[in-house]
């Protein structure tokens, strides 16, 4: 390369950001945003109220067959016997009415069989308690009781782990649900733009220019005086 060539520097840069992009301010919003701890709120489940706390008690007793209500010691048996009793007086005594005689054997028979009879009604109303009572409260009726209720106890503390699992799941997915798609939003709305490449001659190039120049001027000065 000889004196009189040109020399050209070429300054490169790299691109920068538009001016008035706000991405700058985005990203640093976000960065500070990632680098944030996040957790979100675990739903609270409501425990069991008083009532309810008894009403296992009552369920436990239930289980061990404290439920049974012997008939006979019973007040609706024992109001119904009182007046079966009655019924048997009164027809005991309008039967011996019929008999001048009560010991003469037709009233002796007589007499004892509406008494077997009122008997063997009394023991008919009873044994129809019991098994009233019987159906109400039986090993199947004590299971399917401990099925519908019992399990409330562990509903409830399935529920605390469902909303412990949903706590955690959500803690982990945030990152990727929530601040990878603000994060790319923001990359994709920066502007850019490259910087113009600057030349800058030599100044033996400069010189050589210069002398061009004026070689130009003063043949055309000797043209025009010819």
């Amino acid at each position: 390369m000889s004196f009189w060539d040109t020399q050209v520097e070429t300054l490169n840069q790299p691109p920068k950001i538009a001016k008035g992009s706000k991405s700058g301010a985005a990203r640093g919003y976000l960065n500070k945003l990632l680098g944030t701890d996040f957790a979100y709120p675990k739903r609270d489940i409501a425990g069991m109220t008083d009532i309810e706390q008894e009403g296992q008690s009552i369920l436990e007793n239930l289980a061990k067959g404290g439920g049974f209500q012997d008939p006979q010691t019973g007040q609706y048996w024992q109001g119904l016997r009182r007046e079966m009793d009655r019924e048997e007086e009164e027809g005991a005594s309008a039967l011996s009415h019929r008999f001048r005689n009560l010991m003469s054997s037709p009233a002796m028979g007589e007499m004892a069989d509406y008494r077997a009879d009122m008997a063997n009604k009394k023991m008919t109303v009873l044994g129809q308690l019991y098994e009233q009572e019987r159906q109400r409260d039986n090993p199947y009726t004590r299971l399917a009781a401990v099925n519908q209720y019992g399990s409330l106890p562990r509903q409830l503390e399935q529920q605390e782990f469902d909303a412990q699992y949903a706590q955690h799941l959500q803690d982990l997915l945030a990152p990727f649900n929530l601040y990878t798609p603000l994060a790319q939003q923001m990359i994709g709305n920066e502007m850019w733009y490259n910087q113009t490449n600057i030349t800058s001659p030599s100044m033996a190039g400069q010189v050589g220019s210069l002398m061009s120049s004026t070689g130009d001027l003063i043949g055309g000065i000797a043209s025009a005086a010819g």
